[in-house]
């Protein structure tokens, strides 16, 4: 790095009056703010240099792409076996409050060390819950009001078969996009059955 100081100060003071007079006589310049500015230059453009350097350190692609590997990787994170879980403890309480006299086989489960591949009527692929069976559960009322079977994000079969819920289909289901199964038969679902964005549907 340059740093910056003048001639004059080295120079004897009679050397410099008569190399000034001499040069500004020949160049029409200073001696000493000749190389005074030339030094002070050299400095901006090194002190731009590296500037443009760090901007380029900040905008490498090094240093940007493991923070969006590490941002990325919270947000996929936050769909795990616990938000499972989670949803799975939701639709039995909802249930509860709509069969309070006779509960099925949901009501085992629990929020225990256990996780919820182990619970009735649950399956579960590379520690996801894909599959909820509550077909013939004497399920009654309805489950429009339930808006998170969308977080269920690896669910791809749901059976509510042979039970007598009514009411309409949820609309969050529409968005659970890896749902291949769903049986819905010898119920009394009523109304529009929007299904558009159950693309996978067998």
């Amino acid at each position: 790095m340059w740093t910056y100081f003048s001639f004059s100060d080295m120079l004897r003071p009679q050397l410099l009056r008569f190399m000034k007079w001499k040069m500004g006589s020949t160049f029409g310049l200073s001696l000493g703010s000749c190389y005074t500015g030339y030094l002070r230059i050299t400095s901006f453009r090194e002190r731009d240099r590296d500037r443009e350097t760090e901007k380029q350190s900040i905008s490498s692609p090094k240093i940007i792409l493991p923070l969006l590997f590490l941002i990325t990787g919270q947000i996929v994170s936050g769909s795990s076996i616990e938000t499972d879980k989670e949803v799975l403890l939701q639709l039995k309480s909802y249930l509860i409050d709509q069969n309070k006299v006779n509960p099925g086989r949901y009501s085992a489960w629990n929020d225990s060390s256990s996780p919820p591949c182990d619970w009735p009527e649950i399956t579960c692929a590379g520690e996801r819950v894909t599959g909820i069976n509550l077909s013939n559960c004497s399920l009654s009322g309805n489950i429009t009001g339930f808006s998170n079977f969308s977080q269920l994000t690896q669910l791809d079969s749901l059976d509510f078969s042979q039970n007598t819920i009514g009411g309409g289909i949820p609309t969050d289901l529409s968005r659970c996009s890896n749902l291949r199964y769903l049986n819905l038969p010898q119920n009394l679902i009523g109304g529009e059955l929007n299904l558009a964005g159950l693309n996978n549907l067998s």
